[in-house]
């Protein structure tokens, strides 16, 4: 000093730190890539710029939560779903990394049960996770083959026949699912006879055939005798049932067959037995003996 031994104060001059905050985006893209805390006094975007939120990311099928002290949504939320710094100022005191949370966007999956009744009708989705448990529809006459994301043959499986799911939910919306079927049951096919012992009657034995396909429907019918086509019905196009009757006038032995083909070719048969006598047995008695006798 001016002065020998004199005696003055000197002032402590502060000036806040600047840590810079850099955002762990966590697999998504977009949004502010880092910010600064000017500690104890402001938030900024650049040292001049002033800022109380920052942009956001994006991450394809999933929701933003916000920005972390830690991955795995642990610790303090430093800045929230809006973009919003949800801290004060003074929060971090060195340079830091938050880290983003997402959670998947839920979605709706439908199932056409292109004809078929019960099982699920619709279930919630996760993106990013396997498709739903649901349970597979019943159609009489048809064996459930899978959901498909079309119902054209090409179209690709996404639940098996057994309703395990194939792929994961990478859908940005609602899906619809359609039920394929696959006709894997035979006809129904029986014969009657309306006599099953030996009878005479001029008027033949009446053979009485019947087919029933409640799948894909009939296709063709035959009926044959002692394996000699006897009748048929041809181009029946899906028809749900048929009947072939034919009289035997022959008199003898007869077997039966009718055969039936549904319309994706699956096929049946029945079998039966039929006893035609025309002409009536002929004999005569004979006395042997006209006398009361003992004998032993």
């Amino acid at each position: 000093t001016a002065e020998d031994g004199k005696k003055i104060t000197l002032y402590a001059n502060w000036q806040p730190n600047t840590y810079t905050i850099t955002t762990n985006k966590q697999g998504g893209t977009g949004g502010t890539d880092k910010f600064y805390e000017v500690y104890n006094t402001a938030w900024y975007n650049t040292v001049q710029s002033v800022i109380k939120s920052i942009s956001v990311p994006i991450k394809t099928g999933y929701n933003f939560l916000g920005y972390y002290e830690n991955m795995g949504a642990l610790g303090d939320l430093i800045v929230d779903s809006s973009g919003t710094i949800a801290v004060n100022p003074d929060y971090f005191t060195a340079n830091a990394t938050i880290y983003a949370q997402f959670e998947p966007k839920e979605f709706q999956v439908t199932f056409d049960k292109q004809g078929g009744t019960g099982g699920t009708d619709s279930a919630v989705a996760y993106y990013g996770e396997w498709f739903p448990y649901a349970e597979a529809p019943i159609r009489k006459g048809y064996s459930f083959q899978g959901y498909y994301l079309a119902t054209d043959d090409t179209s690709e499986e996404y639940y098996t026949k057994y309703m395990a799911a194939t792929k994961k939910y990478l859908f940005e919306k609602d899906v619809t699912l359609y039920a394929k079927w696959l006709d894997e049951i035979p006809p129904i096919t029986a014969i009657s006879v309306n006599t099953e012992e030996w009878t005479n009657r001029e008027e033949g034995i009446k053979i009485t055939a019947s087919a029933v396909d409640t799948g894909s429907g009939l296709d063709y019918v035959e009926l044959y005798r002692d394996d000699k086509l006897v009748l048929t019905k041809t181009h029946l196009n899906g028809k749900a049932e048929t009947q072939l009757t034919y009289t035997n006038t022959k008199e003898g032995v007869f077997r039966y067959h009718i055969v039936a083909y549904d319309m994706e070719g699956n096929r049946s048969e029945s079998y039966a037995n039929c006893k035609y006598d025309i002409t009536a047995p002929k004999g005569e008695s004979v006395i042997i003996n006209n006398d009361l006798t003992n004998f032993s």
